[in-house]
């Protein structure tokens, strides 16, 4: 099979597409943990198979096959779904809902300008080098180059993005920072991370099972291999213990959420405002103003 066979370059874009997929579920699976980090990931996953890519074309120079070709495609693919999915909820996720519309249109606008211009800028570096040529050396050596450009510029957006995102961080919390807030939601708070805290540690002295059991023990060929020693269960006091401590949580929580301050946020600030809330634990109460 020829190494620039349309049969090749078919299967390779195959390849960049199962990349791509596996790319988006890893994105499904955990953007509401990691989603603010996926984009810096996925630069650098594409940073490495950019490397990987331009270094393999160079060292096999006219016979790089497609399997040596498969791990950096699958990676650029994977790096193209990891981004794609979350890029749009971390753009929008401030916008008011009246304004949901224009800033759908304009962040569809902005993806298709960046596709433009990045095409163009590569095309631009690519057929400086090549001037038109048709030799296959000189077009190798100027795609190396393009991969080289490309690298940097991803990996000079993942050595940017957490900068940029501490200055939003800091800019949107201005208007809301701990002075702003009620003493009463600042305590409540503060309770609220005290309740959650003391909850977890209790819980990490009780036995595994609320309910006697007489326990299990799964042998290492079993698919799930697992073992509870057998247990006489909670005792009446751990649990009212935990109960108590689940619904003064509860009720901290309500607290907290239903406070009026809220509608005195904008509601493009509210996430700003409630993490700043939340940073609240590190700080005793006494010094919140």
């Amino acid at each position: 099979m020829a190494a620039g066979s349309a049969l090749v370059a078919a299967v390779a874009f195959v390849l960049l597409s199962v990349g791509e997929l596996g790319g988006a579920t890893v994105a499904a699976k955990t953007a509401g943990r990691f989603a603010r980090r996926l984009p810096q990931a996925g630069a650098l996953i594409a940073t490495a198979a950019m490397v990987t890519y331009g270094l393999q074309i160079g060292s096999h120079q006219a016979d790089l096959t497609l399997l040596a070709m498969t791990a950096p495609v699958v990676l650029i693919g994977f790096r193209l779904g990891m981004v794609s999915g979350p890029l749009a909820d971390l753009s929008l996720a401030r916008v008011p809902h009246e304004d949901a519309g224009s800033a759908s249109g304009l962040f569809n606008t902005a993806i298709r300008l960046g596709i433009a211009l990045g095409t163009a800028l590569t095309a631009v570096v690519f057929f400086a080098i090549t001037g038109g040529s048709p030799d296959g050396a000189v077009n190798r050596d100027a795609f190396v180059t393009v991969l080289w450009w490309v690298g940097g510029l991803l990996a000079l957006s993942a050595l940017l993005r957490p900068a940029l995102a501490r200055q939003r961080i800091t800019q949107s919390s201005m208007a809301h920072d701990q002075g702003s807030m009620a003493q009463d939601i600042c305590d409540a708070q503060h309770q609220l991370h005290e309740a959650h805290a003391e909850l977890a540690a209790l819980c990490q002295t009780l036995p595994w099972s609320v309910e006697p059991h007489e326990g299990w023990a799964r042998p290492r060929a079993h698919w799930h291999p697992t073992e509870r020693p057998a247990t006489d269960g909670w005792t009446q006091e751990q649990q009212d213990a935990v109960a108590a401590l689940r619904a003064r949580a509860v009720e901290l929580s309500l607290a907290v959420s239903a406070h009026p301050f809220w509608g005195t946020v904008e509601r493009g600030d509210v996430v700003a405002a409630r993490m700043t809330l939340k940073q609240l634990r590190q700080e005793p109460t006494a010094e919140v103003a």
